[in-house]
């Protein structure tokens, strides 16, 4: 039986996923804590998290003094840099609504548009 060698990328986005999956199910905490719930090694979180921030996928709070140790920052999942859409597209309209990547509603609204004549319409009217 022949095995095919898995990429170094693919390890990454895997990687990517389980930080992103970690900061969703239990809300901010520090690189060590990620490496603590996903017992994956410490320079292969901060890869993956330096990669994040520069996506601004993640967002890093300020250094937390209280503990006892190292001072580390918390990382959460943006608020403002990037947004989730709800779409609903039916015969007659359209209607969306944002949210930050953890979930919480944008401004509370549901903007209500006519039905796009195509797609391309359709992905304007979404980025307006």
């Amino acid at each position: 039986m022949q095995h095919t060698p898995i990429q170094p990328s693919l390890l990454r986005e895997m990687t990517v996923r389980r930080v992103l999956t970690e900061l969703r199910r239990h809300g901010p905490c520090s690189r060590a804590q990620l490496v603590r719930h996903t017992g994956i090694s410490a320079p292969t979180i901060s890869k993956a998290v330096a990669s994040l921030l520069e996506a601004g996928i993640l967002e890093e709070g300020p250094l937390d003094h209280a503990r006892v140790g190292r001072p580390s920052r918390s990382l959460r999942l943006a608020t403002e840099s990037a947004k989730v859409l709800g779409v609903v597209l039916d015969g007659e309209h359209l209607e969306v609504a944002a949210a930050r990547l953890d979930g919480v509603p944008g401004n509370g609204t549901l903007e209500t548009i006519p039905r796009p004549d195509s797609y391309d319409e359709l992905i304007d009217a979404l980025v307006q």
